[in-house]
């Protein structure tokens, strides 16, 4: 009897155990992420977690884990790269062949080969409000023409060539692209 009893108390003490450690919770986030600006970006769970954690912090964007892994692989071999007027490689690339470039890596397409060409020739205008990753983005920085182009990333950033910094991504908000900015397209 003593032993039945002790025995009962051992089982359950060792199943609370084992149950009190299962957890139909995903883990915790170990290392949240909060951009230069203060905003915290919400976890990420998941096989690819990690991955996208990795560029949130480099490049100071909340991504969700929805964003094309390819596209966010494909700008950041870009990053860094100089700007050279005309030039289409590695060693020095112009706007408008960074984003026909790109779109050929990841999307497949192939896009014209001048900003004004690609806005007016390749895409279907859309609104701002509609922006979605890969969307292109028009600027008129030199006169009352389309001298530059980018693409869009997420929540107001984008990728593009700036002459004076090489392949860079930033916000289209900041006073110089918000004055300059033209228009917003989609390839369809």
């Amino acid at each position: 009897m003593i032993r039945s009893r002790l025995f009962s108390i051992l089982l359950l003490i060792g199943m609370v155990t084992i149950l009190s450690n299962c957890s139909v919770l995903p883990p915790r986030e170990t290392s949240s992420i909060v951009l230069p600006a203060g905003r915290p970006c919400p976890p990420l769970y998941g096989p690819d977690a990690q991955f996208y954690r990795h560029y949130s912090r480099k490049w100071g964007i909340c991504l969700d884990g929805t964003e094309n892994p390819q596209l966010i692989t494909t700008v950041d071999r870009w990053l860094g790269t100089r700007y050279k007027y005309g030039g289409c490689s590695r060693r020095g690339v112009d706007c408008s062949c960074l984003v026909k470039s790109i779109y050929r890596e990841v999307y497949g397409i192939e896009l014209k080969r001048t900003s004004a060409d690609i806005f007016h020739q390749d895409l279907t205008p859309i609104n701002t409000r509609r922006l979605r990753e890969g969307d292109i983005l028009s600027f008129k920085t030199r006169g009352n023409r389309i001298s530059h182009i980018g693409i869009y990333l997420k929540d107001g950033k984008f990728v593009h060539a700036s002459q004076s910094k090489g392949v860079m991504i930033n916000d289209i908000h900041e006073p110089y692209y918000r004055k300059r900015f033209y228009g917003a397209g989609r390839y369809l």
